[in-house]
């Protein structure tokens, strides 16, 4: 569920299917929002080493439908697996005033993002109730924020929202277009994620646990000392998990070319930031491992 390009399900997918007793037909659905790349999921799933069509028994599917509404009929489901997905909001109630990620968003416009959280976490569960099995279970990785709302992330985060900044100085990016522009995520605390348990709520929270990782592009400039791949490899993972969300801000007029040019300007301008301070680019993303079952 949230299965973007598919690289988080594979060899979990395939765990499962080897645990199961007995064996036989499996289906395995992957499911994202319609504009998701499907056909880029389906050659990795086709291709890797790591895919769980092994000997013919699983079958993969797809459904374009976000997991925030009921993806399968009611009693279908036996296993769901969800990694670093629900932290993404079904929409903005409204734009954090001169930043794009949600740590830094202040009173009012705070409180409406925890919110839109918190429905969209009940609506997460209530729809994973109607289709689960009586044995049914459900595992979520998702990512996480400390009690004082932090995500690990807040260092690079500032860096891109500088290099938005000065795009918008520069007479690159207008300043409506930068303030349309966020991140539309959301990181619970432990608190939110484990909230709704309880008081009537069918499903049942078995366990969970919070962990804190490394960050494995630092750790790799540590070894062999590549600053060079260093600002690559962060400024490539910023650009592949955010860039389509900030560039939505732009002016439905844009053409690819401006669009092209502006997110060349800002990869620029953020590898430079990257490259100053690399100790400050570091992410060590918070994540909280749910355990649910019918």
């Amino acid at each position: 569920m949230g299965a973007a390009g598919g690289g988080n399900s594979l060899r979990p997918m395939r765990r499962a299917l080897a645990a199961r007793q007995g064996g036989g037909p499996a289906l395995v659905v992957h499911t994202d929002i319609a504009s998701n790349d499907f056909s880029s999921l389906f050659e990795l799933v086709a291709g890797s080493p790591d895919t769980y069509l092994g000997d013919g028994s699983a079958f993969a599917l797809a459904e374009g439908r976000s997991f925030y509404e009921p993806l399968f009929p009611a009693g279908f489901l036996s296993l769901g697996w969800s990694s670093i997905a629900v932290h993404w909001l079904s929409e903005v109630p409204e734009p954090i005033p001169e930043h794009i990620f949600s740590s830094f968003a202040e009173d009012e416009v705070r409180d409406a993002l925890r919110e839109r959280s918190a429905a969209d976490w009940r609506d997460f569960l209530a729809a994973r109730a109607s289709e689960l099995r009586p044995s049914g279970r459900v595992v979520v990785v998702g990512g996480a924020a400390l009690d004082d709302g932090s995500s690990g992330a807040e260092g690079l985060m500032e860096m891109a929202n500088g290099a938005l900044r000065e795009l918008v100085d520069a007479g690159e990016l207008g300043p409506a277009e930068y303030d349309r522009m966020m991140i539309p995520t959301w990181n619970r605390t432990v608190a939110e994620f484990i909230e709704p348990f309880g008081s009537g709520q069918p499903l049942e929270l078995r366990r969970h646990a919070e962990r804190s990782l490394p960050d494995v592009y630092l750790e790799a400039l540590r070894e062999d000392g590549s600053l060079e791949r260093y600002v690559a490899s962060v400024a490539g993972f910023f650009r592949a998990a955010f860039g389509d969300s900030l560039w939505a801000g732009l002016d439905p007029s844009a053409t690819g070319a401006r669009r092209e040019r502006v997110a060349a300007g800002f990869d620029e301008q953020l590898g430079q930031r990257i490259a100053a301070d690399p100790e400050a680019a570091a992410c060590e993303w918070h994540v909280v491992v749910l355990d649910i079952a019918m």
